[in-house]
């Protein structure tokens, strides 16, 4: 079984440009995800959304494994749903407390999404807490929790802990456990625990 050590690569390594994003992240924590939702919301169109949102994966520290993970979530599989958050956010949605805003949130979703996660995004999702990859069953993306710590700062647990339960409470399950995963292994939150 790999270890979320194990799982560590070159792709974790961010480049030095990230150095300043980075260091910015950890003083502002949370806070600097949401300033940043709210430059890449301004992009001119989708694309730029896109765009903006993927130049920070190499500055995430997760591995490669995880940003081509979590590069089609940013694009095309849950685009709508980032951008309608990330308008919610700069109408005034605090996204520290998200889960006492899910009503809210079910609003923001309404013209693109019916006020849900759509299945495609939903689908997506599962590999944050636990995935299935070269060397066997993994705990997801989530578990890295350099990288998680170094985009959403010292309280990243407990955003993240709220990030599940927006998500349960916005109709997508996927995110509360994976189908056929080896018991052994630590899936997102109890990998980040240990």
């Amino acid at each position: 079984m790999a270890t979320v050590a194990a799982a560590q690569d070159a792709g974790a390594n961010p480049p030095k440009e990230c150095d300043k994003l980075i260091k910015d992240y950890e003083k502002q924590g949370v806070q600097g995800l949401v300033d940043t939702l709210q430059q890449v919301q301004a992009a001119p169109d989708d694309t730029d959304v896109v765009e903006g949102l993927q130049k920070l994966l190499p500055c995430s520290g997760f591995d490669s494994e995880c940003q081509g993970i979590v590069a089609p979530i940013l694009g095309a599989n849950c685009l709508a749903e980032i951008v309608a958050v990330a308008g919610w956010v700069n109408k005034g949605g605090d996204a520290a407390n998200a889960s006492e805003s899910i009503p809210e949130i079910k609003e923001a979703l309404g013209p693109c999404c019916e006020g849900t996660i759509t299945e495609p995004c939903c689908d997506s999702l599962p590999p944050l807490i636990a995935s299935y990859g070269p060397n066997g069953w993994r705990g997801g993306c989530l578990c890295e929790t350099n990288a998680t710590e170094r985009i959403l700062g010292p309280d990243h647990e407990a955003f993240l802990s709220q990030v599940l339960q927006v998500v349960a409470g916005l109709g997508c399950d996927r995110m509360s456990s994976v189908p056929d995963v080896d018991p052994d292994t630590k899936v997102f939150p109890e990998c980040a625990q240990q």
